[in-house]
């Protein structure tokens, strides 16, 4: 059940705070993370430093999307570095990987996630190719927060034991 709305991504609640500074909190000890204002995009993900930027001037629900879509770039190529992934599928990934955590969360992005998704799309066969390394990165992260000492996301491990 999804407690946040997606609403063009935009949330500046007290929930969607604590969301997004305890998700920082938690990838900042895997990760060097960057908040930056003005950026052309929301956000990146840099191979060769391993080092993620988020735009700081973006509502925090946004943020939190964000954040989890590029985790999952930095997820992925530590997982398969392989360069002949074409880049559509890669932003496949990340994406579909950003909107399960996010659902996991309670955050709908699915109308957001889906319009992006469908941007990159070449074939619709490409979401079968993606289909499995969605899945091992999202499995990764929710562990990850899984064994954060942050009890918010303590809960994420009894419920991947069960799916």
């Amino acid at each position: 059940m999804c407690l946040i709305q997606d609403k063009g991504l935009s949330g500046e609640g007290e929930t969607e705070h604590q969301i997004y500074y305890a998700l920082l909190a938690i990838f900042s000890k895997k990760y060097v993370i960057n908040e930056v204002a003005g950026a052309d995009n929301n956000g990146s993900f840099n191979l060769e430093t391993m080092t993620i930027t988020v735009r700081s001037d973006m509502e925090y629900l946004h943020r939190i999307k964000t954040l989890l879509h590029e985790v999952a770039h930095a997820v992925d190529f530590e997982t398969d570095s392989n360069n002949n992934i074409p880049r559509n599928q890669r932003e496949m990934i990340a994406e579909s990987v950003a909107y399960v955590i996010s659902s996991r969360l309670g955050i709908d992005t699915s109308e957001n996630s889906m319009y992006y998704i469908k941007s990159w799309i070449k074939d619709k066969e490409e979401l079968r190719i993606i289909s499995n390394r969605v899945q091992i990165i999202s499995d990764r992260i929710i562990k990850m927060l899984a064994e954060s000492k942050d009890s918010a996301f303590s809960v994420m491990e009894e419920s991947r034991k069960d799916g």
